[in-house]
């Protein structure tokens, strides 16, 4: 399932097309009238036979905006008759069947069954699938050069608000009941395992047998009515363990086991305490989902390939987490060692002549002390930060060596200057001896060197 390339997100034609408010205003129906007849890929829906009631509806429409009165009764019920027509002919001429088993599924579940938090993830997503049911989104119709360009970015939209809601089914955290449950209970449980554990995808187990008579004995129990909530409780724990044993046998958790064993491999003496109780925690929270159970949304018309895909998707969201951990692990050597580099040159003073070196230096320091005491921080960022630490404190250092050799480049060039002086000066002296001798020879014949 595609998710909306940028290119096509940015075609998308955002049309106000909320569900009528208490007092509908005149301006929001004309806002609808033109983003419809300005947007919509008329020779798409002609095809469908929904197509005629809704050119009807935008014909009563128009013919209503022309009138000079527009009593807010009617105004409500353009604003209605507009979003059914529409919304049914998008139905129509497109695959929205995933979302209207997903809304019918949604109405039936037990969310008690799952913690709050992750309850809010499975309601937000399930907002987008009502507001697609209810109001389909509108798309630019001049920015489609084919009906098959059309139909291909219309139904990835689609499909994208499904796989939020794959998503955040995938994120909830299942509360197995404990103790005495009602029979409505039971069965919520019940068609949690039944929404997984499918005969057509895992009838071939050696694990399916004990499950399907799991299943039997708790249809008999909702349909006994002597069953109490004790005998419910017990027989919602035999069918969880049956369903668990099912889906490990069935599953591959090689995503999960990958990390469990590579974390018996560290040692977490040699890890920043704070890092590590990350990661320990959300491998801890892998090995508890491949200890209990899990739930996936499997739709009725899903095939293998299908049903691989979705299992794919949830391990994919809950090792993402433990990935993210893995990869904070800071080691305790890389941490100490920036630690004790920053510390011995925060307080460096400016030394002439090494002003530029020294502003690199309390630059590095400076984000070296910002990563230590940043709770995102991961391993590679403080032994970037400890190497690239490392690098500009050496070169300051052997840039205050040669001074203290040297002095300052203003000392040199005045060691220069003195050298070049007293070249100039012998050159002098040997000159005017020179012109000297050659004058006394010139007068005398001979060289006087009294």
């Amino acid at each position: 399932m595609k998710k909306i390339t940028v290119f096509f997100a940015a075609l998308l034609a955002v049309l106000s097309f909320t569900a009528a408010p208490k007092a509908a205003k005149i301006e929001n129906l004309e806002s609808i009238y033109a983003g419809l007849t300005a947007s919509i890929y008329k020779p798409y829906y002609e095809k469908s036979p929904y197509y005629e009631a809704y050119r009807k509806e935008i014909e009563a429409l128009s013919d209503f905006l022309k009138q000079p009165e527009h009593p807010q009764e009617e105004i409500d019920r353009h604003h209605e008759a507009i979003r059914m027509a529409f919304a049914n002919l998008m139905h129509d001429s497109f695959d929205y069947s995933a979302l209207f088993e997903i809304a019918e599924f949604y109405k039936k579940m037990d969310l008690s069954l799952f913690t709050e938090d992750s309850r809010r993830g499975l309601e937000k997503a399930m907002e987008a699938v009502f507001y697609e049911l209810k109001t389909p989104t509108v798309y630019q119709r001049g920015t489609f050069d084919t009906e098959l360009s059309y139909r291909s970015v219309v139904q990835e939209n689609i499909d994208s608000v499904e796989e939020s809601f794959l998503r955040a089914y995938s994120a909830l955290s299942f509360v197995p009941p404990e103790g005495p449950i009602s029979k409505d209970k039971l069965e919520a449980v019940l068609n949690l395992c039944q929404t997984t554990a499918r005969k057509d995808q895992m009838s071939q187990s050696i694990k399916w047998p004990a499950y399907e008579k799991a299943v039997t004995s708790v249809t008999a129990t909702l349909e006994s009515p002597s069953a109490d909530e004790a005998f419910c409780g017990e027989q919602a724990v035999l069918l969880l363990d049956a369903y668990r044993n099912l889906l490990l046998d069935v599953l591959d958790f090689m995503p999960v086991s990958k990390y469990v064993n590579y974390f018996a491999t560290f040692d977490p003496n040699t890890y920043v305490s704070q890092t590590w109780s990350q990661f320990a925690a959300a491998v801890f929270a892998l090995e508890d989902v491949s200890l209990r159970y899990h739930f996936f949304y499997t739709r009725e018309s899903c095939d293998a390939a299908s049903f691989r895909r979705q299992t794919d998707l949830y391990f994919s969201t809950i090792t993402a987490e433990a990935q993210e951990a893995l990869e904070q692990l800071i080691p305790l050597s890389d941490f100490e060692a920036l630690h004790s580099l920053c510390n011995r040159y925060r307080g460096l003073k400016v030394t002439v002549g090494l002003e530029l070196k020294h502003n690199k230096v309390m630059l590095a320091v400076s984000r070296g002390l910002s990563l230590l005491s940043d709770p995102e921080s991961t391993g590679s960022d403080v032994a970037a930060a400890l190497a690239d630490l490392q690098e500009i404190v050496s070169e300051y250092e052997r840039a205050l060596e040669f001074l203290n050799e040297n002095g300052t480049a203003t000392d040199l060039q005045n060691r220069k200057a003195m050298q070049l002086t007293l070249v100039f000066s012998l050159v002098s002296v040997v000159l005017a001896l020179g012109f000297a001798v050659s004058a006394s020879y010139k007068k005398n014949g001979r060289i006087d060197l009294n």
